[in-house]
């Protein structure tokens, strides 16, 4: 084999390798949410006592692929662009605390849309 198609071999191989060769593509939906922080003890008689989970990190796992991560800001809103598909919702402590939930804690998010979703996080005890 020549140096051009050896050449040739090199440059399709690191494509492929790249990801840059192929039809498949990827869609992607905006993620837009607000985390309210949830008492462990019912606290508050018929008023609601939520408040903004601020600076809480949330792990957003799909069934295939990396994971990926956002924050809150100082409302409790969040934003991130990522890949549709079925994902596992958790945070640091809720991989660790049976007591900690999160809620809804699994998601479906459609190819190219824009979703809203209002989760409840409750840190435990």
């Amino acid at each position: 084999m020549g140096y051009g198609a050896r050449m040739g071999v090199l440059v399709a191989t690191l494509a492929i390798a790249l990801g840059l060769g192929g039809t498949a593509t990827t869609t992607t939906t905006t993620l837009r949410g607000h985390v309210v922080l949830q008492p462990v003890e019912p606290q508050c008689g018929k008023r609601t006592c939520t408040t903004p989970a601020r600076g809480l990190t949330l792990h957003l796992r799909p069934r295939a692929g990396r994971l990926r991560t956002v924050r809150t800001d100082s409302r409790g809103d969040f934003e991130v662009v990522v890949p549709a598909g079925f994902y596992t919702v958790s945070t640091p402590l809720t991989e660790t605390s049976t007591d900690a939930k999160i809620t809804p804690r699994r998601i479906w998010l459609h190819p190219h849309q824009d979703v809203r979703l209002v989760f409840a996080y409750r840190p435990g005890r």
